[in-house]
């Protein structure tokens, strides 16, 4: 069974977009479709009036923001956090 079924959104240049919804209404899909993550398997979404598959995905990409729902809350400084991994780091 689809998770999202005949929807037609539009979003007017400039507009900032949430995306709010019960577990398993398709908020996650949705987004994993705009950003590209997979490709519809029936229809299309246009941005711009083009396909989205005629963007390149870095182009694409470039054009929006995403929150994510889970907030990480870091345990060191920004520099800490910055050079995690980083066997040595001067600054």
């Amino acid at each position: 069974m689809p998770v999202i079924n005949h929807v037609d959104l539009t979003i007017e240049a400039g507009q900032h977009v949430a995306l709010l919804g019960k577990t398993g209404c398709g908020k996650s899909t949705l987004l994993q479709l705009v950003n590209r993550a997979f490709d519809p398997s029936q229809g299309v979404i246009t941005l711009n009036h083009l396909s989205l598959a005629d963007y390149d995905e870095a182009t694409l990409r470039s054009m929006m923001s995403v929150v994510p729902q889970r907030v990480h809350v870091f345990s060191h400084t920004l520099r800490g956090e910055l050079n995690y991994g980083k066997r040595r780091c001067d600054r």
